[in-house]
Order: structure tokens, then C-alpha cells, then sequence
């Protein structure tokens, strides 16, 4: 009988110890994306297997992810099995490979602003372009600023950074599972843009 008062006792404590802790709190989006959200010249549109997939960073870590894109052949375009078929993994995709020529030197904040300030200016120039996906290239961008503003305006759409592990792989696996992969048999098309 002791030993069930003292077991009893034991996760009553555990639970009140459970119930205090205070949750991980997210961080507070930046400026820029409450102000994007209320405007309504913002187009943001729901993802779609025509749109491309935007990737936004530093040069140097764009120009080798987008390389590492468009040649990469590791999956069976069909199936998704990992199996080389012959054919690039992304063919018949669009890229448009976005330059932030920014600097290092910002703030943690500022670059994030920074980030949806590239992506909503992409979308305000080039509206057929309306990307699908967003790889954030360069290391520590958050994709949490990006997610916010398109669930505000009522959408989902997936953001990949380079912590994903096997970013490319990841990307692939994330268009099929959410039928927005084109399967077009053509050459992945690579647009680049500086700001």
C-alpha cells in the first residue's frame, strides 16, 4: 500500500512540475510581414505545379545549390524511388535563383526582414512566377517570417533551409508529396535575378 501512495504521490508531483513549465515561445514575426499582410496589392497566391521554386541567398550559396539542382539525378522521376533514371530530378522545373547582395552584417532581424522583402518583391514583379517553394540557401535564415505571411494570407507552402539535411532530396520528396511536382521531361530551367 505504500509503495502505491508513494508512486501516487510521486506523479502528482511530476504533473504539477509538467503543468508549470512555460512553453518554448516562437519568435515574434518582423514589421514587414504584418504590413505585407494588410496590403492588398500583395498578391499571394496557394502553390502550384506550375509555379517555380524560388531560391533566395547569398550568391555563392545560390549559385552552388542551384548547380546542385538542376544536375542532380539520385531519384526515379516516377516514383521517387532513390534510384539514377537517366534524367534530372527536376525536370521541367523553373528555378528562379534570387541573389541578396546584403551583406553579412545584418541583424538577425534585419535579415529576416530582408528575406520576405526579396520574396514579396518577387512576387510583386514577376506575378506568373509565383513560387511553389522557397529554398532559403544560406545558413541561419529562418523560414518561420516567410511561413507566417503566407498563412496569413491563407496558403501553405513549404520553405526548405539548409539544416533539412540533403536539401535536394528533401525538395524533391516535399513537390511530390504535395503534387506539385511538374513531371515534365524537359531540361530544369535556371533564371537568375540580383537585387
Amino acid at each position: 500500500m505504500k509503495r502505491i501512495l508513494y508512486f501516487t504521490a510521486l506523479l502528482a508531483a511530476l504533473s504539477v512540475f509538467a503543468c508549470n513549465r512555460t512553453p518554448l515561445q516562437r519568435p515574434d514575426t518582423v514589421p514587414l510581414v504584418k504590413t505585407l499582410s494588410a496590403d492588398t496589392t500583395l498578391m499571394l497566391a496557394a502553390p502550384d505545379a506550375k509555379g517555380c521554386i524560388a531560391i533566395i541567398g547569398r550568391a555563392s550559396d545560390v549559385d552552388s545549390l542551384s548547380l546542385r539542382f538542376t544536375t542532380i539525378d539520385t531519384l526515379d522521376n516516377i516514383d521517387g524511388r532513390k534510384v539514377p533514371d537517366a534524367l534530372f530530378d527536376f525536370a521541367g522545373e523553373s528555378f528562379l535563383a534570387i541573389h541578396d547582395s546584403s551583406g553579412s552584417d545584418l541583424s538577425e532581424e534585419a535579415a529576416r526582414e530582408h528575406t520576405v522583402y526579396l520574396a514579396s518583391r518577387l512576387i510583386r514583379e514577376r506575378p506568373e512566377l509565383q513560387p511553389k517553394l522557397y529554398v532559403l540557401a544560406s545558413e541561419g535564415v529562418t523560414p518561420f517570417d516567410l511561413d507566417t505571411l503566407y498563412k496569413m494570407a491563407g496558403f501553405r507552402i513549404d520553405i526548405v533551409t539548409p539544416e533539412d539535411g540533403d536539401i535536394v532530396l528533401a525538395t524533391a520528396a516535399r513537390l511530390r508529396q504535395n503534387n506539385l511536382y511538374t513531371h515534365r521531361i524537359s531540361l530544369p530551367e535556371l533564371e537568375y535575378v540580383s537585387e
